[in-house]
């Protein structure tokens, strides 16, 4: 069970890291329908982007290391979780987003619980 966890680990880690490079690369034109956004929201995205790359590589970091490392998952989770409730604000504060990007809150919302149990099941049987 510790090693199909840290398989899924490895294989979550990629989609920051890619979608970080691809927002690095790309800018706004990584979002979709991103209407010509002006040089500050193109700079923040590329800013943050880098934070991305950052948490997938600490995600593939943490993953050999699941079964001992409790905090740091649940730590990393909390954040991701933080991330699509800051998701919800924006709906809030504009408009619901495309399909994709409620896609993307709908995961950022549910996996957190789902990684924290399951490394809670691998750290009573391993």
């Amino acid at each position: 069970m510790a090693r199909n966890l840290t398989r899924t680990l490895y294989g979550l880690s990629l989609i920051p890291i890619v979608a970080g490079l691809a927002t690095v690369i790309l800018g706004a034109d990584s979002v979709p329908a991103p209407n010509d956004s002006p040089a500050n929201v193109e700079s923040e995205l590329r800013f943050y982007s880098v934070w991305w790359i950052g948490a997938g590589l600490f995600l593939a970091w943490l993953a050999p290391r699941v079964e001992e490392r409790t905090l740091e998952l649940r730590i990393f989770c909390a954040l991701l979780f933080l991330a699509g409730v800051s998701r919800l604000f924006a709906a809030a504060a504009t408009d619901w987003p495309s399909t994709g990007q409620l896609i993307l809150m709908g995961v950022e919302l549910a996996l957190p619980a789902v990684l924290v149990a399951w490394q809670a099941r691998v750290g009573r049987t391993g």
